[in-house]
């Protein structure tokens, strides 16, 4: 328990401190070496989360600036790039002025970067990595799966389906399935 409470400290200090650098900084922070995988999907997140923050900054002008960490995100780095997302799930210290969580703007603002990103990671939950060792694998898909149910299409309910019947996801899928067909109708 204090290991997780440890980390979520770690996760929320993170997302303050890119969002206070947004508000002083022309350039998001670097990393001094990313020697990793895990830490350059980091890296990533925090230069999107860097551009969010980023004062008179269209969202055209977002998107372009972000675009690059997206792409990077959803290819090399996808066993990566679930983690950080679970993570901003839980960091819930860090809002915007509209009340929103870091998590919840990434879903507004980028629900078509985010949705291959889930897609895949659910599909190669094996796969996935985390700079955080102690990390509960079933509890990341489980949210994996709840954010699936604000971000999915019509694709993605064929593929919750797989888990309907899962005794460890059966829950979430079916949840993120009703969101999801609620959503549509």
């Amino acid at each position: 328990m204090i290991k997780q409470t440890k980390t979520l400290c770690l996760q929320s200090l993170y997302l303050l401190a890119v969002q206070g650098c947004a508000l002083h900084m022309e350039e998001a922070p670097q990393l001094d070496t990313c020697q990793t995988d895990d830490e350059a999907a980091w890296q990533c997140y925090g230069a999107i989360i860097f551009w969010l923050f980023g004062p008179g900054l269209s969202d055209e002008e977002t998107t372009a600036r972000c675009a690059s960490h997206w792409r990077r995100l959803a290819s090399p780095l996808l066993p990566a790039a679930a983690d950080p997302l679970f993570h901003f799930y839980w960091s819930s210290n860090s809002y915007d002025q509209e009340g929103r969580s870091v998590i919840a703007r990434f879903i507004v603002g980028f629900p078509d970067e985010v949705r291959p990103i889930l897609e895949w990671s659910i599909r190669h939950r094996a796969a996935l990595t985390s700079v955080f060792p102690s990390l509960d694998q079933e509890d990341r898909a489980r949210k994996i799966i709840d954010m699936l149910g604000a971000v999915g299409n019509t694709e993605t309910i064929e593929l919750l389906h797989a888990f309907a019947d899962d005794q460890a996801f059966g829950r979430s899928a079916i949840d993120a399935i009703k969101q999801l067909t609620e959503h549509r109708t």
